[in-house]
């Protein structure tokens, strides 16, 4: 997750100091996962889509928290969308490059 869209959630929906120390825990993992995902083909750090960035509350379960209904639609397709642009199994990106001509 962005850590700007992290702090916005957090901001929302955790009272002070849970909002500080969560958001600085997703930032931390996010830039470390990052940084382990440098160089794969096949495996991506995802950030929240930017149609869920402007309307978060609205988009939660009754729990506050984890996606509802639509958010999990929207994740849905922005995971979809990544899965497409990836190169079949067994073929890095030089090679589908030279495969699509």
């Amino acid at each position: 997750m962005n850590p700007r869209v992290a702090k916005l959630l957090l901001g929302l929906l955790l009272p002070q100091p849970l909002r500080w120390f969560f958001g600085q825990q997703a930032s931390r993992l996010n830039a470390h996962l990052g940084q382990a995902l440098a160089g794969e083909h096949r495996r991506r750090l995802l950030h929240m889509p930017e149609s869920m960035r402007g309307n978060a509350l609205a988009l939660t379960a009754e729990d506050g928290f984890h996606p509802g209904s639509e958010g999990c639609r929207l994740w849905a397709q922005a995971l979809a969308a990544e899965i497409a642009e990836l190169p079949p199994t067994g073929v890095d990106r030089t090679e589908q490059a030279a495969l699509s001509g």
